[in-house]
């Protein structure tokens, strides 16, 4: 997830958008300075070259991860996958949909409770028009710009102050973070016959608790003092990223009530998706308890936005076989999961096309005037 901040923080920081002159902390004031000289012709080359290299490195692991796991399938797995579309499955296909789009939904309204901490007040019609928008361009044009990326720019422009749409882009995500290993470890309490299964339900276990002690010194990092001191007003990168974690952690300390509300908005968020994931497999016939996905979806959640693949192919696949193959469900069966449940997520964030169109054209438009 940090790789995944850090890059859309470079392309903030190579924006041409003025400095903000607001009353604000330290780390505001660190991020409001922003560059105002424009790339040099002899700069664009080399970024473009950058960002042409990370793709195709990007390509290259998501065909190797698909190329192997199809070779680590047997043949007979294979043949023995039939999906027979009936209107049960069907029903239960609605039913993802349908969680998936209430995930969304919730989304926009953590987004839009955690700029409140910072006293920015947007319609969470709005901020659902940028996250749909943002899952779309992640889904269909991974490579050109983040959906992060895409949701920052816009709403920055909006609130004409980058550094705190910058900041509840990233609290936003970090909050996911934090709630996602939760669960996994709240499912090993509940049934802890899970961990006895195999060696991979014990590398969840490891992965949930990796995770949490990664996010507190994450945490511990950006609000340390001395860490501070370092982060200069044009700075890039992971500096400017925990500059924008130490401006949004600031704001929740002086509001815990909206604080205690993000979090309970992201655990309700994480329960939409891991319940649009539990209908998907009922409508394959796969056979998952619910305690088996409260275990090991999240894991494959954070793996998959890894920024090592395209839209998470072959991580996604790659996790469901090892996580899902001690609850009985097949290499074969767990890879046509993975790719029923980003189907899922495009066909969802289609409907943020039109304002990903829209914004398109008036950028454009502003660029010719």
């Amino acid at each position: 997830m940090v790789p995944m901040c850090a890059r859309f923080s470079e392309r903030a920081a190579r924006s041409r958008i003025p400095a903000v002159r607001t009353r604000t902390t330290t780390s505001a004031r660190r991020l409001v300075e922003l560059p105002t000289h424009s790339p040099t012709k002899h700069q664009t080359p080399k970024v473009s070259l950058q960002h042409r290299t990370w793709f195709w490195i990007r390509t290259s692991v998501t065909i190797g991860f698909l190329m192997l796991l199809v070779w680590k399938i047997p043949r007979d797995q294979i043949s023995d996958v039939t999906v027979e579309w009936s209107e049960s499955s069907l029903a239960w296909l609605l039913g993802s949909l349908g969680f998936m789009f209430v995930a969304f939904v919730l989304a926009a309204m953590r987004w839009k409770v955690t700029l409140e901490t910072m006293g920015v007040h947007r319609s969470t019609s709005s901020l659902l028009r940028h996250t749909l928008a943002g899952q779309f361009v992640g889904n269909v044009l991974p490579t050109t710009i983040g959906g992060d990326a895409l949701r920052v720019h816009r709403l920055g422009k909006e609130i004409d102050h980058t550094p705190h749409s910058f900041a509840s882009v990233v609290l936003e995500r970090l909050s996911g973070w934090a709630v996602l290993p939760l669960i996994t470890l709240i499912a090993f309490v509940i049934n802890p016959g899970l961990l006895r299964l195999d060696s991979a339900s014990r590398l969840a276990a490891i992965i949930a608790f990796v995770s949490l002690i990664a996010l507190t010194g994450l945490l511990a990092l950006s609000t340390s003092e001395s860490a501070s001191a370092r982060f200069g007003a044009h700075s890039e990168g992971w500096k400017r990223f925990l500059s924008a974690t130490q401006l949004g952690l600031t704001a929740l300390r002086k509001a815990p009530r909206l604080a205690v509300k993000v979090l309970l908005i992201g655990m309700a968020y994480q329960l939409a998706v891991l319940s649009s994931t539990l209908l998907a497999a009922k409508s394959l016939s796969i056979q998952l308890s619910p305690t088996a996905v409260l275990a090991f979806i999240p894991i494959v959640l954070i793996a998959q936005v890894l920024p090592l693949s395209i839209a998470g192919f072959g991580l996604r696949e790659g996790a469901l076989v090892l996580f899902l193959r001690p609850v009985g469900v097949s290499a074969a069966e767990a890879v046509l999961l993975g790719f029923l449940l980003y189907t899922i997520t495009f066909l969802v964030s289609l409907l943020g096309a039109p304002s990903f169109a829209k914004g398109a054209r008036k950028t454009a438009d502003e660029r010719e005037a």
